[in-house]
């Protein structure tokens, strides 16, 4: 790796090396040095409590050699990490849901080949797991999380924030390859990669502003035409702050959103005294737009069940869905995997409900869990209690 050398550390007893890459000509040097790996480990850094788009303020990069490259996004264009993306290299994570869409922004496509040590972990027993907790459990490795909170956007970087950053990712190699021996012991490989596949697929899907307003909790039970308020009001707020990068509560907070709704202002003066309600950040045009999203929201005769998707399901199955979730965390805990991949409240109402997009229906989910609950409402199977503990589905004599 061509570039400014910043530090050696010490990693399971190896020097390693990390490398500054603040141009665009060592940002190359890095891409032809890497373009042959098999796999690299990456994380970022950034911030975004003021911002709507998250702000990328470092890239780090390393391979199984322990060698980490920490890429300036404030100097180099990240554009030019493009061929690496699109080849065979298999990128490894840890909790990839922000830094995919922060890579996407900034490189334009995602890695072709993803990893992610947490949801691999969570089929191990582990769920929502932090890195250390992972690298502790596996690798017998503790690290100091000290400069977690620190801002990165400075330059140059600390010591402590340069170790911070390397650990990051200098331990995803092993970690990767000690998750996997587990569980291709267990069988799960495919498991893994199903979910990966599912995250990924879902990683695309951005908040629709019609749907913005179902985030702020007050408005949910609000009567039929305030929530039509809300609804308008909330694809305002995140349309708007779309187009100025900045945090949605900095158009509008949740609280001046639901009381706005609630109280459907018909005068500005009205609208402006109500609870939550910033007048004095608010310009004239904000003023008079905020006056006629009400407008529009009063006027719309779009039932927000069809919008929200929030069809119920008959109460009468509610023992039913309390039943399944107790045999199914008793399978999860049976096979060590955590019950919350496996399956949630709403997947099991999908599947009573018959819902096509029911997770439970197929893969890995239907295998464990899904056909034997399947049974069970088919009337095929019946749950029996086998001690003070274990709940378990047997087939009807």
């Amino acid at each position: 790796m061509a570039s400014k050398r910043l530090l050696g550390l010490d990693i399971e007893g190896r020097t390693s090396k990390a490398f500054w890459i603040d141009t665009d000509d060592a940002l190359c040097n890095l891409v032809e040095t890497l373009i042959h790996d098999n796999s690299l480990a990456i994380d970022t850094e950034f911030h975004r409590e003021k911002t709507y788009y998250p702000r990328l303020a470092l890239v780090q990069v390393a391979r199984d050699s322990g060698e980490v490259a920490l890429i300036d996004p404030f100097r180099v264009e990240l554009k030019l990490l493009l061929p690496l993306f699109e080849s065979n290299i298999e990128f490894i994570f840890h909790a990839f849901d922000q830094d995919l869409a922060i890579l996407e922004r900034s490189v334009g496509v995602i890695p072709s080949r993803l990893y992610d040590t947490q949801i691999a972990a969570a089929f191990l027993g582990t769920a929502r797991a932090g890195l250390g907790t992972l690298l502790e459990k596996f690798l017998g490795v503790k690290v100091q999380k000290a400069d977690r909170f620190s801002d990165w956007t400075v330059r140059p970087l600390s010591k402590g924030q340069v170790d911070y950053a390397c650990t990051d990712v200098v331990y995803l190699h092993s970690l990767r390859d000690a998750i996997n021996k587990e569980l291709l012991r267990l069988g799960r490989v495919r498991w893994v990669d199903e979910e990966l596949q599912r995250t990924l697929e879902r990683q695309h899907k951005f908040v629709e502003p019609e749907l913005a307003w179902l985030k702020i909790k007050e408005c949910r039970t609000l009567d039929e035409q305030s929530k039509r308020v809300a609804r308008a009001l909330g694809a305002w707020r995140e349309l708007t702050a779309r187009e100025n990068d900045i945090p949605c509560r900095y158009v509008l907070s949740d609280l001046a959103v639901a009381t706005i709704a609630h109280a459907k202002p018909r005068s500005l003066d009205v609208m402006l005294n109500l609870r939550g309600v910033d007048a004095k950040r608010m310009s004239t045009k904000m003023q008079m737009e905020i006056m006629h999203t009400i407008k529009e929201g009063l006027a719309s005769n779009l039932p927000t069940e069809s919008v929200s998707d929030n069809t119920p399901y008959p109460k009468h199955l509610t023992p039913l869905v309390q039943l399944c979730q107790a045999w199914v965390t008793s399978v999860a805990q049976k096979c060590q995997i955590d019950a919350v991949i496996v399956s949630s409240k709403d997947d099991i109402q999908d599947l009573l409900t018959n819902k096509e997009s029911a997770r439970l229906r197929n893969g890995w989910r239907y295998e464990l869990v899904g056909k034997e609950i399947m049974a069970l409402i088919e009337g095929r199977s019946a749950i029996e209690i086998q001690g003070r503990e274990a709940l378990e589905i047997v087939p009807r004599g």
